[in-house]
C-alpha cells in the first residue's frame, strides 16, 4: 500500500469567473505515483488543510511552488500562510 504524501497547490485566479482555483499540474500525481506515492491534494483553506494533514497518516509534505510572495508582487496570501502553517504543524506532528 502507497503511504500518503501531503501536496501543496497553488492559486489560480480566474477573474472571469471571479475565482481563486486551487491548481496542480497533472504530471505531479503521476510522479508521486511512479515514486510510490499516494498525492494528497491539500486545499488552499487552512481550516481544511490542517484538519486532513491532522487526520490522516502522511509521510511528508510537499510544497509544489507558484505563486510569488505577497511582498515580491504575488497575489496569494493564502497560500503562503497555509504553507508556512502546514510547515509548523507537520514539525510538531514528529
Amino acid at each position: 500500500m502507497k503511504p500518503f504524501l501531503a501536496v501543496s497547490q497553488r492559486v489560480d485566479i480566474n477573474a472571469e469567473h471571479g475565482e481563486r482555483r486551487d491548481a496542480l499540474d497533472q504530471r505531479w500525481s503521476a510522479f508521486l505515483h511512479q515514486g510510490g506515492y499516494l498525492p494528497l491534494l491539500l486545499p488552499n483553506h487552512f481550516a481544511s488543510a490542517s484538519e486532513i494533514v491532522s487526520r490522516l497518516r502522511q509521510t511528508g509534505l510537499l510544497l509544489t511552488g507558484g505563486n510569488s510572495l505577497v511582498d515580491q508582487g504575488g497575489n496569494a496570501p493564502e497560500r503562503y500562510k497555509i504553507e508556512m502553517g502546514l510547515i509548523d504543524l507537520m514539525l510538531n506532528m514528529r
